[in-house]
């Protein structure tokens, strides 16, 4: 672990996504659901949920708008969050705001605005296209409701004091904060509002600091890194890939600005565990530190090895405190 600290500094070279654009990204996405599942319990009884699906609900939890209203959601991926959204509010109309080509396009068959027989041939995963066909039956009175936007946020245009509330289930933080709260400023009817979330990366929260909590920092990872380490050359510091970027103050502070004040109204530390931890982050973490040009053949079994060694290392298990997501939500509401 220390060896790791030792040879590496702050600078990270990010790859970006490898899927952005295609159809792929979108299959990632919906595959990405059904792999991460979260346990919630509802009327006392213990539910199973997808993860995209229950950081919408924990937003929805605290979203309450007019009969009738007209509704901006901002980065609505694959439509995931647009369900239950528009399940909870079957009276409102929704505008979904993505900037993903893939994304949208997948969002558009879900909700059965498309009907393209290629979409299932990219696939052979029977889950997934199981998961489709009911989220396409489940989605079908509510078609006319909804109407997909592609664009980044930024740069949308809509007609001013169009939208009466929005909500942007984790998106709004990978947006320009101050071009997007001066576009909803302009978007939103007097007392409009938006309900959106803060993960550990760019939110550092006075009570839950990521550094203290946060499963990106746990120890773990660094063990890793230090096996893969010798055979690849490593392009930064993992603690720099999650280091928070903003507190409450700063986030104050930029809303106010552009007419928004913001107010946290809740925070959520959910348990990761290790085995979803290795499953589904520890890859993307690693890759992210990686040359792009590193065979991928390689660059698995290095990372196999990795992980390996580190499972069998007691040390390497040893750190009980970086064990959670963080996640805050705010309201910001026009002044």
């Amino acid at each position: 672990m220390e060896k790791f600290r030792e040879k590496f500094g702050a600078g990270v070279i990010g790859r970006g996504n490898p899927y952005k654009g295609g159809i792929e990204q979108g299959i990632a996405y919906d595959l990405y659901e059904l792999n991460r599942p979260i346990i919630q319990q509802n009327a006392g009884k213990p539910r199973i949920l997808g993860g995209y699906q229950s950081v919408a609900l924990d937003l929805l939890n605290h979203f309450s708008t007019q009969k009738g209203s007209r509704i901006l959601e901002i980065g609505s991926g694959t439509g995931i969050g647009t369900l239950e959204l528009v399940s909870l509010n079957p009276t409102c109309s929704l505008i979904c705001i993505e900037s993903s080509e893939g994304m949208i396009e997948l969002a558009r068959y879900k909700f059965n605005h498309l009907d393209e027989d290629y979409i299932l041939r990219r696939t052979n995963d029977l889950s997934l296209i199981r998961y489709w066909t009911s989220f396409r039956s489940r989605s079908l009175e509510f078609k006319d409701n909804v109407k997909f936007l592609m664009s980044n946020f930024e740069d949308t245009i809509l007609n001013h004091e169009s939208i009466d509330s929005a909500i942007a289930f984790s998106s709004l933080y990978h947006t320009d904060l101050t071009k997007s709260f001066r576009n909803l400023y302009n978007f939103l009817t007097n007392n409009g509002f938006i309900i959106w979330d803060g993960s550990s990366h760019f939110y550092d929260d006075k009570d839950f600091p990521s550094s203290n909590y946060g499963f990106r920092y746990n120890d773990f990872l660094g063990y890793v890194l230090d096996e893969i380490g010798k055979k690849l050359d490593l392009l930064g510091d993992y603690r720099n890939l999650s280091k928070p970027k903003v507190n409450l103050d700063e986030i104050m502070e930029i809303t106010l600005k552009e007419g928004l004040f913001t107010e946290k109204i809740a925070i959520y530390l959910t348990p990761v565990d290790l085995q979803i931890f290795i499953k589904n982050f520890v890859p993307h973490i690693v890759r992210v530190l990686v040359p792009k040009e590193t065979d991928e053949e390689y660059f698995n079994e290095v990372l196999k090895e990795g992980i390996g060694k580190a499972i069998t290392n007691p040390s390497a298990l040893n750190d009980n405190n970086h064990k959670y997501g963080i996640k805050a939500i705010f309201k910001s509401k026009k002044i």
